[in-house]
């Protein structure tokens, strides 16, 4: 059961679909983080009241701290403040809703912290949720199979190894995927916009 939750990239579409679904659950908030956008994470703040709150930029930061000043809420910003609100003690989970690199700092720290992980890049009512599972399953199947088993089998075995282990192994399976026709004719087709021929090797 998750009782508290820290939340990267609350301003985001992702963010606030997953707010909605904290409030809905009468889950706590222990700490918020946005790019730039100041006056939707000072709503958030008065609606959720965490106890931290962090931007992308120092400006942003100070903006925000001058707009939530009557709040007993903490303002950090850049790097530094993601992880810290991705290590905070109040928090069992952590709430990945930032895209790329940015979130990957912060998320491996909640991992060496042994929180919850919620990886959220879409969100869905719950009566649609068969239906946008099968319409992944079915976009990712017309992928080249190939790579689609190799990785399924590095999820897998990878969920009983340590994280050093866990990426030399997911390097190796992109290697050996890496040689393989599909991959050509992937990037081919991708720079001339044209659907790919897939062989499956």
């Amino acid at each position: 059961m998750v009782n508290c939750v820290s939340i990267l990239g609350s301003t985001g579409s992702i963010g606030r679909q997953s707010l909605d679904i904290v409030k809905h659950l009468g889950i706590g908030v222990a700490a918020l983080t946005a790019g730039k956008s100041v006056e939707r994470m000072a709503e958030q703040c008065r609606e959720f009241r965490p106890k931290l709150a962090v931007m992308a930029t120092e400006e942003a930061a100070a903006a925000l701290a001058e707009q939530i000043s009557d709040l007993p809420v903490d303002v950090e910003w850049g790097e530094g403040g993601l992880l810290h609100a991705a290590s905070m003690e109040e928090a069992d989970c952590v709430i990945t809703a930032v895209v790329g690199m940015l979130g990957l700092k912060p998320t491996l720290e909640a991992i060496r912290r042994k929180k919850r992980i919620g990886l959220a890049n879409k969100v869905v009512p719950q009566a649609e949720l068969l239906d946008a599972c099968r319409a992944m399953a079915k976009t990712i199947m017309s992928k080249g199979s190939y790579a689609v088993s190799v990785a399924k089998a590095v999820i897998n075995a990878g969920l009983d190894m340590d994280l050093a282990n866990g990426l030399k192994m997911e390097a190796d399976a992109f290697g050996l995927t890496f040689a393989t026709h599909d991959k050509q004719e992937g990037m081919t087709a991708f720079l001339e916009k044209r659907p790919a021929e897939l062989t499956d090797f």
